[in-house]
């Protein structure tokens, strides 16, 4: 009965880990903004290109947990925004609520 109750609990704990990590593989790739014209890359170096008509960043990202990132504007300091992900479409939401949308390039 010890066992099945032990297997029990790792399989749930097992479950909840595989689905916080889903974020942290799903955001890796090149996004389209929805609104504006500005592109932004994930590598699974860490490493983030964000792009717009006249201007190209390279820089560094971290995911702080499975649902935020923490991009590193060197200077100007680091941005933290909550990540959500559905489907094809990557949803930055900044601490002070704007909401940036993206669509997936590749």
């Amino acid at each position: 009965m010890r066992l099945i109750r032990l297997l029990s609990v790792l399989s749930v704990v097992l479950l909840i880990a595989s689905c916080t990590l889903k974020t942290t593989w799903e955001i890796v790739g090149k996004w389209e903004s929805v609104d504006h014209s500005e592109m932004i890359e994930f590598f699974e170096t860490g490493a983030v290109l964000m792009e717009t008509a006249d201007m190209s960043l390279m820089t560094s990202y971290e995911l702080s947990d499975p649902e935020h990132v923490r991009i590193d504007l060197g200077r100007l300091g680091n941005v933290r925004m909550k990540v959500s992900i559905s489907n094809n479409e990557l949803t930055l939401t900044r601490e002070n609520g704007e909401v940036m949308k993206y669509r997936r390039v590749r």
